[in-house]
């Protein structure tokens, strides 16, 4: 818990500048929440409490000295972790950076390429370098039986790419 409140008041107080108060706040609030306070007694959830915040710094890093290795040291950290959440936060991190990128895109029209291109490396990297972890993992994640006997993706394929005029009734 005091780890990921650090790392949040490092991303409030350094990336998004914000005022040593009101990074404390948010970083106090953000070790407090009630997600986290819920599983205190699901002990494996508190590395992903703990981690989250040093992705984002990385994605930020990137954007502010075109600097990738804190990106990649927090998937690799990540994978090895709790490779459960690796996968919702690698994609949803890719969502978050193309929206910080688009912010950035607009401030520094100069060197925009560059660090795309390097934050794609550095992710890239820090996914290939836990592959080691993540490769059984997913075997072992497939092999699930809630999972193996999920239709969610089946149904959501449906939905998406059925034409409805050529269904039956």
């Amino acid at each position: 818990i005091a780890t990921g409140g650090t790392l949040f008041y490092i991303l409030l107080k350094k990336y998004y500048d914000t005022k040593q108060q009101t990074a404390l706040i948010g970083a106090i609030a953000y070790a407090l929440t009630g997600w986290g306070m819920y599983y205190l007694w699901f002990n494996h959830f508190h590395d992903v409490l703990a981690l989250f915040p040093l992705l984002l710094i990385g994605i930020e890093h990137v954007l502010k000295n075109n600097k990738g290795w804190i990106l990649a040291l927090s998937l690799i950290l990540l994978g090895m972790a709790n490779y459960f959440f690796l996968f919702g936060f690698a994609i949803l991190g890719v969502f978050y950076a193309l929206f910080r990128y688009g912010q950035y895109f607009k401030a520094n029209k100069g060197r925009n390429l560059k660090v795309l291109g390097n934050g794609v490396l550095h992710y890239l990297l820090g996914i290939a370098i836990v592959a080691y972890v993540l490769l059984p993992a997913l075997g072992i994640v497939t092999n699930v039986s809630r999972v193996e006997d999920s239709s969610l993706l089946l149904d959501l394929f449906k939905l998406f790419f059925v034409n409805p005029s050529k269904t039956e009734n």
